[in-house]
This record gives C-alpha cells, structure tokens and sequence, in this order.
C-alpha cells in the first residue's frame, strides 16, 4: 500500500500490482499536506504487505506559472524492488482543486494518466468541554439470564446474557475533557503507526502548565477512537478528522470520562458531516459501545453543535480557528433505565460537590461479581429513584438524605481497602457536622466518592482527612444547563 507523506498542489500516482493486493481507495491531499517554499513536488512512498514487483509512476505539475514543467524529486528508494518513474505535466492545475491517488493494474509498457480532481470541501473544527457526571441514585438489578439478547437498531441482536438493568438518576457536573474535533477534506486518509493505529487520533492526560502525557491504554481500545470506527460502519462513509483528547476526568473512577468523550466525538461528527441523524439514533448506535454514552446525547446539545458547525461553513481557515469558539456540552439531568437505553430527562438542580478520588480502582466487572454474591434484589428499584428526585424537587435542592447507590456494599467487597477509606472519610463528614449530612456517596461502581453542598469550613476538614488517606479532591458543582461560552 501507498502512503503519501508530503506534495505540492497535485500529482498523481499509479501503481502496476496484482489488483488483489493494493488498497483501491481515491485518496485526496489537502492543501495543508505541503512542504512550501519547495522547488519541486517531494513525494515518498512506502510500499507495503507485498514482494511482487511494481512500478510506481508520479505525474508531477510544476511550482510556477511559466508553463515548465519539474520532474519529480526522489527522497529515498522505495522498497520491495519498486522503480520509481518520474513524468513531468506540462500544466498545472487550478489551485481548487486536489490530485487523487489512482491504483490500478498497468502493463510493461503502459503509463495511464487519469487524472481526477476533487474540491476542497470547507472544513470546520469543534472544540468541545466534554462533562463528568456523578451518581445521585443508583439501583441495580439481577443479571440478566444467559440467551438474554437485546436489539438496538438495524444492525441486529445483541447478547445480553450477564448484563445488569439499572435506574439511575445521572447529573453532569462541571469536571471537564477537552475535545477538538477538526474535519478534513474528504477522501482524507491519514497516516497509521505500526499497530494500524491512525495518527488522527491523540489522547493525552492534561497536566497543569499545558503539559500532557499519553493515556496508560492502548488507543484502539479508547473510546473516541471505537466510536468514530462505529459511525463511519454504521453511516457507511468515510469520516475524516483530526481527533485531539486532552483528558482531566479520572478513568476507571464511576464518573464515565470515556463515554462522554465518544458521545461528543459522535455528535460531532454528526455536525461536522451534516449527517440527518438525530440524536435519538445516535443513542442506539452508542449501545454498542457502552451503556453511558446515550446519558450524554441530549437533543439541546446535538443542536448546539450543528449550529457551531455552520456558522464556520464557507470561511478561511483563519476565520475557523477564530469561530471555533469553546462550546461547553452540558446534557440535562436524567433518569437512565434498563441497560443504559432509556433515557428520561428530568430537571437540573444546583449542589457544589466535592470530590475525592481514591489512588486505586474499583474493577467494575469484580464490582458486579460481588454484587451478584451480596444481593438479593430482582429488579432495580425504579420507584426509590423516583421519590428521590420528587422529594428534590419539592424543595428544589437535591435530598441529599435520599441518595443511595447499591453497588457501595459490592465495592466494599470486591476490593478490600476500599471499605477502610469509606468508612474514614465518613466519620470525617460527621465530624465535620454539615448542616445538610447525606453523607459520603459513590459515582457508578467507584471508586469515586462524593460529598454534596459541604459548607465551606467543614469543606476543609474533608479535604485534609481525604489527604490524609492519599486522596485527591476536586471542587465542582452539579451543572444546570449547557451554555456555549
């Protein structure tokens, strides 16, 4: 296979190999793939996953306008017995336009030409404040029985077998992922590394000071990156970008850092493409990734960005960057029910949060194991959920008192330190003698914890006694409308 690293305005290569074993895809450069200031059009390429012979020929156009044409400049030999041949083009095409890359079979002596362009389509960015959310209430049920299966969409049946129906009252809450998401030209292919892995994609950890350093798992396994392979299989198209994740949600912590990132990358795409999906579709799709996803694709939101993204729709790129202002997704609170599928909005309320993240995990599959062993409940309690959030509204703040979350005894079980620390930062929270003592709660299946509407004082002593147990804290709020900043 054909990798283009660099050309200028447009060439055009054709390849002499067995049809079975190239990749016959157009793929067209974007003007942004150039060296400047280069005298002649410097292609490499580097054929790959073949021994047979071939012959690689470069149509290259001229850098000026005197109508002379340039033949090619060879960076290094090509590999596998490859001759390069170089052949000049006596015109050069309007700069509108880019060069695709045409394989196809040749004969000793052949040397097609078919030359295909393609317009560069405007190309708009999204930079996106991708949310954390928390746990207010969390009701689990059995295991479904083995031959459970489900059907999400046109893609057909799901094995359920094993899988925990929930209801859960979800909040997002102002800790945020950072997500740019840039759309290229179409026909864009980028580059892979050796793994196959495409470097359009980078997920860092953000540290203070602008530093970052790469996730701890491999990035065909990130969610992101999973859920733009999903929308271009489902949606049966190529969908170029240039994804940038700069993460500061915990993984592994009950707060879904993952799934909001994948939910804003597929709402992204779905602005930037002008895809006629509607956020409702984009849910189903999102169950085959995971059950968190769906929480965070809000009808609002999915508006919010297809506005962004037109509003960037026929400028320069400098007039982009400019317009690609920081739009902070912020779902509306919700009741999500059965295997994260149903999702029923429900008003936001206001409450500061104080989070304490423990050094350590809480395996969610050993956390459901224990649950399995330690409880007896059939079905989760839907109605608990509901008189939670009844009783809040009533009073319009959340009824710290009616929080609950079933899987704190799982978690205490499956892994043995966890239930020291708990217990600690509880008799902290006592201690402490809040005016509104619900306690100390659990996101998802932990091993984050969290405290509600703390004052500031008795705030304080929390974070020393959280220190104290080699945990970090986060001060935030439980977040009450998306806003576009």
């Amino acid at each position: 296979m054909y990798r283009v690293l660099a050309a200028r305005f447009t060439f055009e290569l054709v390849a002499a190999m067995d049809p079975s074993e190239i990749d016959r895809s157009c793929v067209p450069l974007a003007p942004r793939e150039v060296l400047p200031r280069r005298p002649l059009h410097l292609i490499e390429t580097a054929l790959a996953g073949t021994k047979r012979p071939a012959r690689a020929v470069f149509l290259a156009s001229p850098t000026g306008g005197r109508g002379r044409a340039h033949s090619l400049a060879k960076l290094r030999e090509p590999s596998h017995n490859t001759t390069p041949v170089a052949v000049p083009v006596a015109r050069e095409p309007p700069r509108s336009s880019v060069a695709r890359c045409v394989f196809g079979s040749l004969g000793p002596t052949d040397l097609i030409r078919q030359a295909s362009t393609a317009t560069i389509r405007s190309m708009s960015t999204l930079r996106l404040l991708a949310p954390a959310k928390i746990n207010l209430c969390l009701s689990v049920g059995a295991p479904l029985p083995a031959g459970s299966t489900d059907r999400f969409d046109e893609r057909g049946e799901r094995d359920t077998s094993g899988y925990h129906p929930i209801a859960s009252w979800f909040a997002p809450i102002a800790l945020f992922d950072q997500v740019k998401v840039e759309r290229l030209s179409e026909g864009h292919s980028a580059e892979t590394d050796g793994d196959g892995t495409e470097r359009s994609f980078e997920v860092v950890w953000a540290k203070e000071g602008g530093e970052s350093h790469p996730v701890e798992w491999p990035l065909d396994r990130d969610l992101a990156v999973r859920a733009h392979g999903l929308m271009e299989r489902v949606t049966g198209r190529h969908l170029p970008v240039k994804v940038r994740v700069r993460k500061r949600i915990p993984a592994g912590g009950g707060l879904a850092g993952g799934s909001s990132d994948a939910a804003a990358l597929m709402m992204a795409l779905t602005a930037l493409f002008e895809l006629e999906h509607d956020a409702a579709r984009l849910r189903e799709w999102s169950m085959w990734l995971g059950s968190d996803l769906a929480f965070f694709m809000d009808e609002p939101v999915l508006e919010a960005m297809r506005a962004a993204a037109q509003s960037q729709a026929g400028k320069g790129r400098m007039q982009r960057d400019r317009a690609a202002a920081l739009i902070r997704l912020v779902p509306r609170s919700a009741v999500v029910a059965g295997l994260g599928e149903r999702v029923e909005r429900v008003k936001s309320l206001a409450a500061k949060a104080l989070l304490c993240l423990p050094p350590f995990g809480c395996p969610t599959g050993a956390v459901y194991q224990a649950f399995d062993r330690v409880s007896m409940q059939a079905q989760p309690d839907q109605a608990r959920v509901s008189a939670a959030i009844e009783s809040s509204n009533a009073s319009g703040q959340i009824n710290t008192e009616a929080l609950f979350n079933d899987l704190l005894p799982a978690a205490r079980v499956a892994v043995p330190q966890f239930g020291p620390l708990m217990d600690h930062l509880t008799a902290a929270v006592k201690k402490a003698d809040l005016a509104r003592d619900g306690g100390v709660q659990m996101s998802g299946s932990g091993s984050t914890l969290f405290v509600l509407d703390a004052e500031h004082e008795s705030e304080t002593r929390i974070i020393a006694a959280a220190a104290s147990l080699g945990c970090a804290t986060v001060r935030t709020e439980c977040l009450t409308e998306r806003s576009i900043q």
